[in-house]
């Protein structure tokens, strides 16, 4: 049975087991990999429209700006935890109803780790295994530029990987 956070754990124990020194001499950065065209919302959005965003794109996490400037970033388990009403025995409509009722800034992280898009993909990695996120805001200065999740990175070192392992 896949439990509902399977996959991040299980794409979480590969990246910690993954062999980063597959193949010297090639430094991958975040630059290479993030996503830089994003869905953002403001603080001011009601955690509705987040959550019809997640639902809708199928993704797991949303930056938050003020402009450019990246001001926190709000994720599925966020979602999860200001809707526990629905946990609770209410139904989709009452638990909507409440997300309506609640901004985003009031269920969104704060202080957001981040890194550079010309952060090696390795540090990067390592930064979400440590800290037990599944994703980091790409910034320049405060400017959100891009976003990188550990399902990227897993693909860009699996990838690595296979072009290393053909290489031999």
């Amino acid at each position: 049975m896949i439990k509902s956070r399977g996959l991040f754990e299980t794409s979480r124990k590969i990246l910690s087991a993954f062999n980063y020194q597959a193949c010297e001499g090639t430094r991958m950065i975040v630059r290479n990999i993030m996503v830089t065209e994003l869905v953002t919302l403001h603080v001011d959005e009601e955690l509705s429209l987040a959550s019809d965003i997640m639902n809708l794109a199928r993704i797991r996490h949303l930056p938050i700006v003020e402009g450019e400037r990246l001001v926190g970033i709000i994720s599925q388990r966020d979602l999860f935890k200001a809707s526990l009403a629905s946990v609770m025995g209410h139904d989709y409509a009452e638990t909507r109803e409440h997300l309506k009722s609640v901004a985003i800034r009031d269920a969104m992280v704060k202080e957001v780790i981040t890194v550079g898009p010309d952060t090696d993909i390795q540090g990067a990695g390592r930064i979400m295994l440590e800290k037990k996120i599944g994703c980091l805001p790409v910034v320049e200065g405060d400017r959100l530029v891009g976003l990188v999740t550990e399902t990227d990175i897993l693909r860009c070192f699996l990838l690595h990987y296979e072009e290393c392992v053909a290489g031999d």
